[in-house]
């Protein structure tokens, strides 16, 4: 493949007579170079002889005879050149007269330059030129020159993705209208023409802050975004340098990096002629952060505020304990940077008059909003919004900082820097709702999900464990003889969620083993163990808890007639894992944890047994108090959103009345005993509380999670036992336990034997 990084006059004796033809390219699959000096589309029409040699372009001779033709070019494919000087596009249209050049794109075309000179569409000559980019095409080069024209006049249209600098080359004014992305490299020379933005204009194709001079003038229309980065750690944003007049319109939306405290603003846009700024012009916020602007001298500054309180009347109670707490982090910086010794912010700068009749506004006063258009726009093209982009905050040594504070970072970045990835993941939240979903993301009540439902999970250990087969023969009462039985008890539970609670899942399979002894004169005496394999997981974030229990427990009874007494004493102990995944500004961050809990609990019992030859009925009252503490832990593998968790303790009383319908069937000698109970189980105080904070924060402020349950459930159960005549015993047992936003069920197998 032939091509050229230049153009020109070749040396040549005697120049041709003739006119180029018309030239047309169409692109509809990919085309590939890789050597230097080799465009992936050569296009050239010359008049009067010529064509390329040595490096150069163009007629051969100035004294030929003859007007270079049309060059149309069509791609709606790949065009990459990757070599030194290799363009994507070369188009060359020359002679006495030149003919048009017309460069389109469309679909999903790609036009890609090499390094070096190289650019990512280079035309030469040509009048009228025009180039069009469809809106999900992309132009480009390593080089980062995207477009550059030398000769005749060119007019570029974009609805889709520009990246790296333009330069037009010719005599009178040039013009770019962007309706897509614009990411502009270090120049946007128009020949003195205009930059009419309707899309969304950032600075810098890297990760580094950049600045760009734009030879012309910006003209930003109503749906025109100008989004460029600001990190407030350095004090330095991205700059766009015009070398005209500024007109703006739309929006400005700023991509903050480092979210903390400063006391002095940022320069993020300067117009050497003049600016105008109209009065829809809005500064994009976020649902936590503002950015107050000013100008000064023609220069667009930009500053920072914080308003961790703006959306407390509709967020649930963890979510504002959450946001109070880093609200009130924020306080602290401010504190820490108002008594440092930096120079005082500029809060309220004087404002320079302009030749502009608007030159002299204020931008402090502007209708400030959520970045929704600009990042429906954003999307729309294929490209993240300004306003969601992660961006290294680094400065390369090329780049100019054009802030008007180049010095160090503040005394207080060292103590701002355990935050700010908080903050700058919180600033992508762009309205009330978003902002709860991250603060759900970063901390929710359901991290101690099986501390919330460990007193339901142990009364249903102590029930099978106070109950053994029942007595043979056409009478059921409780046993008084001795026992031993084992027990395999699956669960599920779900708990909704709502304005108060993440919801979350809870599985658990638990096998069990008990039994039971006489002492005579009416005492029984017996205890069981358990081990629960459990794991629980959220509904709405990214969270799993997988782990396992281990109980024990030893009653007494009284049997005195129709009533049965009991006292019941129980212990045990849980280890778990917790695996969090948070999406953050700068990817998904994990952060996970060991912890354990104890529990102690002791059970009273009181039961009437009302028999009859074939049925019986037996209401029954129990009362819990359950103990439970969970020492203290901190996460790992999270980084900045790492947690550390208080040491946590309560206890907590459960009354549950309950009633018992059952009855015996002889079959086959197999005595056959179905039986329905119904209960209510009533927790006044059914909330697990602990307090956490940040991992890094050492300042001892936290903020408290609250895991509550409903005070009241329902309860049922339905089985059947089946008995022997030689005392073994098979029993089946489905339960169920409802109340608002909650619904647990469980299936039982038991195996026992009576003797």
């Amino acid at each position: 493949v032939w091509a050229a990084p230049a153009e020109g006059s070749l040396t040549q004796t005697h120049a041709g007579t003739g006119d180029g033809g018309s030239v047309t390219v169409e692109v509809a699959g990919s085309v590939r170079t890789r050597g230097d000096n080799s465009a992936a589309v050569f296009a050239q029409s010359v008049g009067g002889g010529g064509g390329i040699a040595d490096g150069i372009a163009g007629r051969a001779g100035q004294d030929g005879k003859g007007s270079g033709g049309a060059v149309t070019i069509k791609i709606n494919g790949l065009v990459e050149a990757t070599g030194k000087n290799a363009h994507g596009v070369f188009a060359q249209s020359v002679g006495e007269n030149n003919g048009n050049i017309q460069v389109t794109l469309s679909g999903t075309g790609l036009a890609q330059g090499g390094s070096g000179e190289a650019a990512g569409i280079r035309l030469s000559g040509g009048k009228g030129n025009q180039i069009r980019i469809g809106e999900q095409a992309r132009v480009g080069a390593l080089s980062d020159m995207a477009i550059r024209t030398a000769g005749g006049d060119t007019e570029i249209t974009n609805a889709g993705n520009i990246r790296g600098s333009v330069w037009l080359q010719q005599s009178s004014p040039g013009k770019l209208t962007n309706s897509g992305s614009l990411a502009a490299g270090s120049r946007l020379d128009l020949a003195g023409g205009d930059l009419i933005n309707n899309g969304v204009l950032t600075i810098g194709t890297g990760d580094a802050l950049a600045s760009s001079t734009l030879s012309g003038n910006l003209r930003q229309g109503v749906s025109g975004t100008y989004a460029p980065r600001v990190d407030f750690a350095l004090a330095r944003a991205d700059m766009l340098a015009i070398t005209g007049e500024a007109h703006l319109n739309g929006k400005l939306a700023i991509n903050g990096m480092n979210h903390q405290p400063m006391q002095r603003d940022i320069e993020v846009l300067s117009a050497q002629s003049a600016y105008r700024v109209d009065p829809a012009f809005q500064v994009v916020d976020n649902a936590v952060f503002q950015y107050p602007t000013a100008w000064r001298d023609n220069r667009l500054h930009v500053g920072i505020k914080a308003d961790f309180s703006a959306h407390n009347d509709v967020l649930s109670e963890d979510q504002g304990q959450l946001s109070s707490y880093l609200g009130r982090r924020w306080k602290g910086l401010e504190q820490q940077l108002a008594q440092s010794d930096a120079p005082a912010q500029v809060s309220a700068p004087a404002t320079q008059t302009a030749s502009s009749t608007t030159g002299s506004r204020s931008l402090s006063t502007l209708t400030r909003v959520a970045p929704t258009a600009a990042a429906t726009r954003a999307v729309s093209l294929g490209v993240a919004p300004p306003e969601a982009t992660s961006r290294t905050p680094t400065v390369a040594a090329s780049t100019t900082s054009v802030s008007s504070g180049t010095a160090a970072p503040s005394p207080i970045a060292r103590e701002a820097a355990k935050y700010t990835p908080v903050f700058d993941t919180i600033a992508q939240a762009p309205d009330a709702e978003a902002y709860a979903d991250v603060l759900d993301q970063i901390a929710n009540d359901a991290i101690q999900a099986p501390v919330t439902v460990m007193p339901l999970a142990h009364r249903m250990f102590l029930n099978r464990s106070l109950s053994c087969p029942m007595a043979g023969g056409a009478q059921a009462k409780p046993l008084d003889s001795a026992c031993i039985w084992g027990d395999i008890e699956g669960n599920w539970l779900d708990r909704g969620d709502q304005h108060h609670d993440t919801g979350f899942s809870y599985e658990s399979v638990r096998y069990m083993l008990g039994a039971q002894h006489p002492l005579g004169r009416g005492w029984v005496v017996g205890g069981g163990v358990s081990y629960e394999d459990a794991r629980s997981k959220t509904d709405d974030s990214i969270l799993k808890t997988t782990g396992h229990s281990v109980s024990g427990m030893a009653f007494l009874r009284k049997i005195d007639g129709p009533w049965t007494v009991t006292g019941a004493l129980s212990a045990g102990y849980g280890s778990y894992d917790t695996h969090r995944a948070i999406s953050t500004v700068s990817g998904v961050q994990r952060p996970n944890s060991d912890w354990n809990t104890h529990f102690a609990s002791v059970r009273a019992q009181v039961a009437y047994t009302h028999q009859r030859e074939s049925y019986y009925l037996k209401p029954a009252l129990d009362v819990d108090v359950i103990y439970q503490r969970v020492p203290a832990y901190s996460e790992k593998g999270g980084g900045a959103f790492d947690l550390a968790f208080d040491s946590a303790s309560a206890v907590r009383t459960m009354i549950s009345p309950s009633m018992e319908f059952g009855g015996t069937l002889e079959v086959a000698q197999i005595t056959m005993r179905p039986f329905v109970n119904v209960g209510l189980n009533w927790m006044p105080d059914n909330d697990w509380k602990t307090d956490a904070r940040l991992k890094a924060d050492r300042s001892g402020d936290s903020f408290r999670l609250s895991g509550s349950l409903p005070d009241v459930f329902a309860e049922y159960r339905v089985g059947m036992e089946l008995e022997t005549r030689e005392g073994f015993v098979l029993r089946t047992e489905w339960r169920q336990r409802l109340a608002d936003r909650y619904n647990e069920r469980s299936a039982q197998l038991r195996l026992g034997m009576r003797f």
